[in-house]
């Protein structure tokens, strides 16, 4: 179970240009498996015992494991991309939209990264977060996947570089919210 908000947020985003939404779900399969590697780390270096009111993986099978799968799932996400076909595309320019889905996946889990540190931190050392660290925090964490997931579905559905700027600033925007 889950919301599975960030790949409909993908999907509505490609829709929203092209009119349909079946071409996009590889992408939209790689926001919810990218997020799902985030949790799977997230409850281990939180210590969480359950989730949704289930048992963590790491507490079901040990840190190791739990480690282990987490990095499986964040190469899925690459894996899903690959899958990505658009027949209205021609070979080079899905070739350039692949590397550049890629890049933006890359991109996220490393600001995800980021955030998550801030998080730890702060946690570690008792620290008030300032209003500021936290718009810092969740920029990198929350406003990055909602801004990638539909700038993703942007970018999946046309060339138009002021459609898929306004797309991610959109996404930005919510996430922050």
């Amino acid at each position: 179970s889950g919301k599975r908000m960030r790949p409909l947020l993908g999907l509505l985003a490609y829709a929203s240009i092209t009119g349909e939404y079946a071409p996009a779900l590889p992408g939209a399969a790689a926001v919810e498996l990218g997020h799902n590697f985030s949790l799977i780390h997230d409850d281990i270096e939180d210590s969480d015992l359950e989730r949704r009111h289930r048992a963590t993986l790491w507490t079901l099978h040990g840190l190791p494991q739990a480690i282990n799968t987490g990095d499986a799932v964040f190469v899925l996400p690459r894996l899903a991309l690959h899958r990505l076909t658009a027949p209205r595309l021609r070979r080079r320019r899905l070739a350039r939209r692949r590397a550049r889905l890629m890049r933006l996946y890359d991109e996220t889990c490393l600001a995800l990264c980021e955030g998550q540190y801030i998080d730890i931190w702060t946690g570690e050392h008792d620290v008030t977060m300032t209003v500021d660290l936290y718009f810092d925090m969740i920029g990198r964490k929350t406003a990055a996947l909602i801004s990638a997931s539909i700038e993703a579905g942007a970018l999946l559905a046309t060339d138009d570089e002021e459609v898929i700027t306004r797309y991610r600033a959109f996404g930005w925007a919510l996430g922050l919210a």
